[in-house]
């Protein structure tokens, strides 16, 4: 798991996940003790079910070491808790070539092809069901979904349809 540790974000959830599947998880992301009520959500909901073993504080990391995880993850948990407008992380774990299991909310079902690159879930416990199920994910596929649809020339050619589309429109009203 990595992101900021907030409780939109689903730390918990992941963790809970990760103890009820009997899986490792490292949880990577940053404690803001600039505002009260994430650091009273870490301390008080996160940091009790850090155990060093199954559940493992790494805090927070350069790019690199972040692509370093991801790389090695065999999935990367997003138990998401509202509805995210995009999701990076979600696209910098498939660029590494690791899987996804989300939560079907916010962008998830645009950036996570279910069955394909991750898996799409409503809860906890579906989240752990699909862990189980994570080594039928492709990693080439994960990888393959960012370069198709997020990389740079993906975007470009994304934009210039929409422009397109935008001027056509606006040329028939003439």
């Amino acid at each position: 798991w990595i992101g900021k540790i907030n409780p939109r974000k689903g730390t918990k959830e992941a963790i809970l996940a990760a103890k009820k599947a009997g899986v490792i998880l490292k949880v990577v992301g940053a404690v803001d003790p600039g505002v009260p009520e994430m650091l009273s959500y870490y301390q008080n909901e996160v940091k009790p079910l850090i155990d060093g073993r199954q559940i493992q504080w790494i805090g927070e990391v350069g790019v690199g070491q972040k692509a370093d995880l991801l790389g090695k993850a065999k999935a990367f948990l997003n138990p998401i808790q509202w509805e995210e407008p995009y999701g990076l992380v979600m696209v910098e774990a498939q660029v590494c070539g690791t899987p996804v299991i989300s939560f079907a909310r916010g962008a998830a079902p645009e950036l996570v092809k279910d069955g394909l690159t991750g898996y799409l879930v409503e809860n906890v416990d579906q989240m752990v069901e699909k862990m189980s199920q994570i080594n039928n994910i492709d990693r080439r596929m994960c990888r393959e979904n960012v370069e198709n649809r997020f990389s740079i020339p993906a975007m470009i050619d994304g934009y210039e349809k929409s422009y397109n589309k935008v001027i056509t429109a606006f040329r028939k009203q003439w």
